[in-house]
């Protein structure tokens, strides 16, 4: 999976570090060369080209370490040749803790990045970093992180949903689940559902201290299903601010569509543009009355 090239190899000579090694932009870092690849020890690792992925089933990147940083350095790892079908996955872990995904492009999979705990709540699994990815044409669901104290931000999630695994599939662009989470200055865009499934542009549930604050969510479509720009669920003391959600249209079949949907009296909200949902805000408390 590691290669090191001259260059590289020079300045780590120069630098008295060994050979496994190898500067990408202005990282150190090890080269995932092949896929499906396993990061099995801590460290940065890091793409030097596109990957065009066909698996149906099996992971491309699986971390199986903690404190370990993935750059993607600006490029691609894409499954759309695995059809509408697939059931692998871009990035996966479990029960890891601090890993970082950043910059470069996910694409075509039945769920884009998913780090996961084994039980519910997360016991385990804490300190993530998923910033500056775009997800796009992800069948099922885009970012699914299980942790605590993790940081989504600044990612654009782009055509989510339309996985024919299984009946009925809701659409997700972003679900966090566990305490402390914060999910930041995203964009969000055209999250669809099949059937009778919901379509979510950010959810969080079983989240007591979640941060949700300057996203842009936007094309939230249900066929005959439920819509929800932001939906927060089982997330007491949570933080809603400066989000924009819109819709293209308040949806005229027996289709419900809300802005912000939080099933807590301790969740406060503050500073939210919502528009082009039958019901613009549900629950939670409004903090200042700002919101449009």
């Amino acid at each position: 999976m590691t290669r090191t090239t001259p260059a590289a190899m020079t300045m780590l000579a120069l630098m008295g570090l060994g050979p496994a090694a190898v500067r990408a932009e202005t990282t150190l870092c090890t080269v995932i060369t092949s896929l499906p690849a396993t990061i099995s020890s801590p460290g940065v690792y890091c793409l030097e080209s596109d990957f065009a992925y066909t698996s149906a089933n099996v992971n491309a990147i699986t971390i199986a370490a903690n404190n370990v940083t993935l750059d993607l350095n600006a490029h691609k790892i894409g499954d759309l040749g695995a059809g509408t079908a697939t059931g692998a996955v871009g990035v996966f872990a479990i029960n890891q803790q601090n890993i970082t995904i950043k910059n470069g492009t996910i694409r075509g999979f039945e769920l884009g990045i998913f780090i996961t705990d084994g039980t519910n709540p997360p016991a385990t699994s804490q300190g993530h970093l998923i910033e500056d990815v775009r997800l796009d044409q992800n069948r099922y669901e885009a970012i699914n992180v299980r942790g605590n104290g993790c940081i989504i931000r600044n990612n654009q999630v782009v055509a989510t949903g339309g996985t024919t695994s299984f009946a009925n599939p809701d659409g997700i662009g972003i679900i966090v689940q566990g305490a402390g989470n914060r999910v930041l200055d995203n964009d969000v865009s055209g999250t669809t559902s099949s059937g009778t499934g919901n379509a979510f542009g950010i959810e969080s549930t079983g989240g007591d201290g979640l941060v949700v604050a300057g996203n842009r969510v936007s094309g939230v479509v249900a066929p005959t299903g439920l819509e929800y720009a932001i939906n927060i669920t089982v997330s007491p003391h949570a933080t809603i601010r400066d989000n924009t959600l819109s819709n293209a249209a308040i949806p005229t079949t027996a289709t419900q569509s809300v802005g912000l949907s939080m099933d807590d009296a301790t969740d406060v909200f503050t500073g939210n543009v919502s528009i082009g949902f039958n019901t613009p805000y549900s629950g939670g408390t409004n903090a200042t009355g700002t919101n449009f």
